[in-house]
Order: C-alpha cells, then sequence, then structure tokens
C-alpha cells in the first residue's frame, strides 16, 4: 500500500482516538459504549503502528502513532493496577520480539568480539606476553599456579557458591550496563568495551592453550559463558542502536530517533536481567563443580536450545 493511500485510510481513525482522548475520557467517568469505542481505536491504532513501523520505518508518521499509543493506553490502563500478565507479556513476548527487530545489531556486537578475540589469541602466540598485558601480571601468575597444582580451574572455588553468584550477578551486570551506556558516545563506546572485551577473552583462552587445555577451558567457561556472552551481545546491540539514533536517525530529529530507538534500547536491556541471573547461578553454582567434559558440552548445548527458543521463536506472532 502506498504511503499516501495508508494515511488517507487511517487518518480518520486517528482523530477520533485523539479526540476521545482529549475529551477526557478515562476510567474515572466513562460509559460502557465509549471505553468499548476507545479500547477498540486503541487496537486498530497499534495494528497501523506495527503496519508503519515495518513498511515506512523512518516517516514522522510512526513517531506520531507511537505517541498516540501511549497517550490512549495511559487513558485506559494508566490507574489500573499492577498485573503479573504485564510483566509476563514482556518477558515472553514483548523482549523476544525487540531482540529480533535488532538482531543485526546484537550480531555487530558479537562480531567485534570475535575479531578482537581471535586477534588477541593470534597476537599471544607471537608475544607470549600479551595475556599478562591485558590482563594482569596477578591473574594470569595466578592460573598458572593453579594449572602447575592440576586445578586449572580453581578460580571458580575461591568462595562459597552464595557469594560467588552474588559477586558474579553484580559484575556482570555492570558489564552489561557498560556496554549499554557507552552507546551515547555515539556508539563508539560500546564499540570500545566490545573490543576489549574480546581481548581479554582471547588472551584467557590463550593462557590455557599453551598448557593443551583448549577443550577443557572452553567447555568450562561457556557453561555459564554461553548465557551470560549472549546477555553482553545484547547490551552492545542495545550500546549500538542508540549509537544509531545519534548518527543515524534517519527522517527523525535526533530527540525523536532517541526517544524510540531508546524505549526499544531500554527493553533489551532490562530483558537480559533475568538472563544474567541465570548466568551468574551456574557460575556460581555449577562451573565449579568437577564434572566430566562430555557434561560439559552437554550442559553447554542445552543453553544453546534454551537461547534459541526463547530469543528466536518465543512469542512470535502469527
Amino acid at each position: 500500500m502506498k504511503f499516501e493511500t495508508f494515511v488517507k485510510q487511517k487518518k480518520d481513525t486517528w482523530n477520533r482516538l485523539n479526540t476521545l482522548i482529549d475529551a477526557g475520557i478515562g476510567l474515572s467517568s466513562i460509559r460502557e459504549e465509549d471505553l468499548s469505542e476507545m479500547v477498540r481505536l486503541y487496537r486498530s491504532v497499534s495494528a497501523d503502528y506495527a503496519y508503519a513501523k515495518a513498511n515506512y520505518p523512518y516517516d514522522r508518521v510512526v513517531v506520531e502513532l507511537n505517541t498516540l499509543m501511549g497517550r490512549a493506553h495511559t487513558a485506559i490502563y494508566g490507574s489500573q493496577p499492577f498485573r503479573w500478565k504485564k510483566l509476563s507479556d514482556f518477558f515472553f513476548s514483548e523482549f523476544p520480539n525487540t531482540f529480533r527487530r535488532y538482531f543485526r545489531l546484537t550480531l555487530w556486537a558479537f562480531l567485534i568480539f570475535l575479531v578482537a578475540a581471535i586477534f588477541s589469541f593470534t597476537g599471544s602466540m607471537s608475544n607470549p606476553q600479551l595475556p599478562q598485558y591485558i590482563l594482569g601480571d596477578y591473574y594470569v601468575n595466578m592460573t598458572l599456579d593453579n594449572i602447575k597444582n592440576d586445578d586449572p580451574f580453581a578460580v571458580y572455588k575461591q568462595a562459597d557458591s552464595p557469594v560467588m553468584s552474588s559477586f558474579i550477578m553484580t559484575n556482570n551486570i555492570k558489564v552489561t550496563f557498560f556496554a549499554y551506556g557507552m552507546g551515547i558516545l555515539a556508539g563508539v563506546g560500546t564499540v570500545y568495551v566490545m573490543f576489549y572485551n574480546g581481548l581479554m577473552l582471547g588472551v584467557f583462552f590463550f593462557v590455557f592453550y599453551q598448557h593443551g587445555l583448549w577443550k577443557e577451558s572452553l567447555a568450562t567457561v561457556m557453561l555459564h559463558g554461553t548465557i551470560e556472552l549472549t546477555c553482553i551481545f545484547i547490551a552492545g546491540g542495545a550500546g549500538l542502536l542508540i549509537g544509531k539514533a545519534l548518527v543515524f536517525p534517519q527522517s527523525y530529529t535526533r530527540r525523536e530517533a532517541l526517544k524510540i530507538y531508546g524505549l526499544d534500547s531500554i527493553k533489551m536491556i532490562l530483558g537480559v536481567a533475568p538472563l544474567l541471573i541465570i548466568a551468574g547461578l551456574i557460575e556460581g553454582f555449577v562451573t565449579r563443580i568437577d564434572m566430566a567434559i562430555e557434561f560439559k558440552f552437554f550442559f553447554i548445548f542445552a543453553n544453546v536450545c534454551f537461547l534459541i527458543w526463547y530469543l528466536g521463536l518465543l512469542g512470535r506472532k502469527n
């Protein structure tokens, strides 16, 4: 449908909903037929917004419809009590769909991370001192001592499980929000965070690779890292989304672009919160356990299947 035809066919509906809102119709004093009409118009405008965002994503009408939806939602539902269904709808539908909408940005964050990891890993082959430079002498020497003592992953056993999980969750949240927040620097800050963390992981694996423990290190780290790194990549994608709003606002003003993309980026960050908790629990309670490497890879495979289901399939609309 041509844009002009779309607007011409839908304009009366939008104007009518605006009229009802401006007239002060809300839950405090409303006739049943008026409420029914407002709900019907709200659903219609929601469908129009989804259509416009998919087909005319850079036109100002997307902003106008988003604003109209917000006003209508407040008028209809604003004074209703909190409902757990809203929370479940967010985590089981809205967040996965938002992730899929901006999947390319998350993919870019992953690729930046991956390139950095490969760069530091291969660079360590020609410069064995690179791990000390990036990770610090203390951490590398501690790891080497653990390897000599035939307990290469003792770092995961240094504290009680609950204490370890609490510390890990806090640290993961810091890294995630840092990757996201640095997006305000036109996305360059997020690129830096992803690249630097990739460098760290690359030299980390090299230390174990030097001692013939690459398979064991991969299996151990990815027990929790499958979910943890996915959260960091999503946060990186959210940060790049902020950068996109600032650098490439398209037909929007930067303020409008930040309003639209900023809201979606916040949804992405809020959505990873439960995943970060899960990753912290796994790292604090599971990673520390000595188990057969086959079981570790099975556990990783289960995590991958869960992420594919949750982020790739859950909440899809027919």
